[in-house]
């Protein structure tokens, strides 16, 4: 548990004897990551975890659900604290906020090793988060396709802001729903294949 872990380590340090097998202590901690372009679409992507730990906890397990926008706008005073204690083994952001924040809880901890664990939705996404650049990952399906998801995406939010001006424009079922596309991003193509 995140909350003993500091504890657990500094007791496993002092009472550890060397043996054939390791000769000095050897300190492997799990590390909850997700990490994506940009800080705001990890945060995102986040609510799932958080939406499955929360429902761990209130006796409700279940399949980890879709992310949700403004998830944690929804909680309350409970579920914060329940939040921050996870997230005490956890970084969540774009590359150089993953970076930052998995260095200084190496530091802290003085880990000899980090297990990774991340709770994606989108499978595109979770391949993306390991593969690390979005260049490097549009190219991977075609050598011009960063150019041809950029394209695609230009063309989509071309329509989409013209949904915004005239709501006319928008599927039947965006009109029933009430509801109105967001913009696209290269990240959001290579998610939903």
């Amino acid at each position: 548990a995140p909350q003993a872990m500091m504890q657990a380590i500094e007791i496993y340090r002092a009472r550890f004897k060397p043996s054939e097998q390791l000769d000095r202590p050897y300190v492997l901690l799990g590390y909850n990551v997700c990490a994506a372009d940009s800080d705001e679409e990890a945060q995102y992507l986040r609510t799932s975890s958080l939406q499955s730990l929360l429902r761990m906890r209130m006796g409700k397990p279940g399949k980890l659900p879709p992310p949700v926008r403004n998830f944690e706008q929804t909680l309350g005073e409970l579920e914060r604290r329940i939040l921050a204690d996870f997230s005490s083994a956890s970084t969540v952001g774009g590359p150089e906020t993953v970076r930052r924040d998995m260095a200084a809880f190496v530091a802290k901890t003085g880990a000899d090793e980090l297990m990774i664990v991340a709770q994606v939705y989108d499978h595109g996404a979770r391949l993306h988060m390991f593969r690390g650049d979005l260049d490097d990952e549009l190219n991977r399906y075609h050598p011009r396709g960063k150019a041809i998801v950029e394209s695609y995406v230009r063309g989509v939010n071309a329509y989409i802001a013209e949904t915004e001006q005239n709501a006319a424009l928008l599927p039947m079922e965006f009109r029933m729903l009430g509801i109105t596309p967001g913009r696209w991003t290269p990240a959001v193509v290579i998610s939903r294949h």
